[in-house]
């Protein structure tokens, strides 16, 4: 989805312009990318560390700027933080401290779940009993207005096993946007048993029109492995959908469900041969 291709983004990070003209156009595009730190205007970014970071501290904390745009420059700052020279102890306290100072509830959602996934990296209290930006990364993956920071988000909360953020993600379903729904189902999937309330949202994806669609739910419902009264049945059902991916996914789906409840097979092992 980059509209730059890499040799001109990289070209960026040291083209003979002013640091505040290279750095808009770089936003630019990443506003408008998604898998944000495989995009190329990230990469660019990391070429001029010194030279941006102030810049997108500035950005990141004026009131008056767009809030996506303000979420944007949060990231970036945290991918300066890939480049070894720059991350040093002293840096890593700073970023720790903006992203600190930008996660309460006064501040927009978006930009507060753009702080919140840096906090998870770069704030000294990250691993308290209560760190502060649980509720912010649900306000961000709630927000919606930019979808890269949402989906982000979603990641944060699965990898972090942030169990009270496991309501948010199955409303999160919702959403129309493919690609965020496929990392919420994703996250779910990491949760395995813990997010079995996700299972009936998940069985209505499983019977949406689009064969990706239903490979991911289906997916997801094997990870998550409980409720075999009602996923099972289903997942037999899809051993003879249309799509070959999707009925390779249910059998591996239905094993796991198996192997999970410790159920006997024998009824569905024909179904599958």
């Amino acid at each position: 989805h980059d509209a730059l291709p890499i040799s001109a983004a990289a070209a960026l990070g040291t083209f003979e312009a002013s640091p505040e003209s290279r750095l808009t156009v770089l936003l630019d595009q990443l506003q408008e990318t998604a898998n944000f730190s495989y995009s190329a205007p990230a990469a660019a970014l990391k070429k001029s560390c010194d030279e941006f970071y102030p810049l997108l501290k500035a950005i990141a904390e004026d009131v008056e700027q767009d809030e996506a745009r303000r979420g944007i420059a949060l990231l970036s700052v945290m991918e300066l933080m890939e480049n070894s020279e720059f991350n040093t102890d002293e840096r890593k306290l700073q970023v720790g401290k903006l992203a600190q100072s930008l996660v309460g509830e006064e501040q927009p959602a978006t930009v507060r779940g753009a702080a919140a996934v840096v906090m998870r990296s770069y704030s000294p209290d990250k691993d308290s009993e209560n760190p502060p930006q649980v509720p912010a990364l649900l306000a961000g993956l709630g927000d919606g207005k930019h979808v890269e920071i949402s989906r982000l988000c979603a990641r944060s909360i699965a990898y972090n096993e942030i169990a009270e953020g496991i309501p948010a993600l199955i409303k999160t379903l919702e959403v129309e946007n493919e690609s965020l729904r496929d990392t919420v189902i994703d996250a779910l999937a990491d949760f395995e048993d813990v997010a079995t309330d996700a299972i009936p949202a998940l069985l209505k994806i499983a019977k949406n029109p689009k064969a990706t669609n239903r490979t991911d739910a289906i997916f997801a419902i094997g990870r998550i492995g409980t409720q075999h009264e009602i996923t099972m049945p289903a997942l037999t059902a899809l051993l003879s959908d249309e799509s070959e991916y999707v009925r390779n996914q249910a059998v591996t789906a239905i094993a796991d469900v198996v192997v999970t409840n410790d159920l006997d097979a024998s009824s569905v092992i024909p179904k599958i041969v």
